[in-house]
């Protein structure tokens, strides 16, 4: 199924744990405030996003470290 997805110029966009979130790539479904991790970094990938023909026909949902939100604890 995947070489078919590629024939048609569907790819998979790349989203890395740690690596920056880039809005016009990743969609933030949540946040949550990991104090040890860099700030607006993703933490976790819900499902991945895809290109066609380099045009983003759905973006990677992720979960973002956002901290200015208060953790769960304090």
């Amino acid at each position: 199924a995947e070489d078919l997805l590629k024939n048609w110029g569907v790819t998979e966009i790349p989203a890395n744990i740690g690596e920056i979130w880039d809005h016009n790539l990743h969609e933030a479904v949540d946040s949550v405030s990991e104090p040890d991790k860099p700030d607006n970094t993703i933490i976790r990938v819900v499902p991945p996003g895809y290109y066609l023909d380099q045009q983003v026909v759905r973006p990677t949902k992720i979960i973002v470290n956002d901290l200015t939100k208060k953790s769960a604890g304090t």
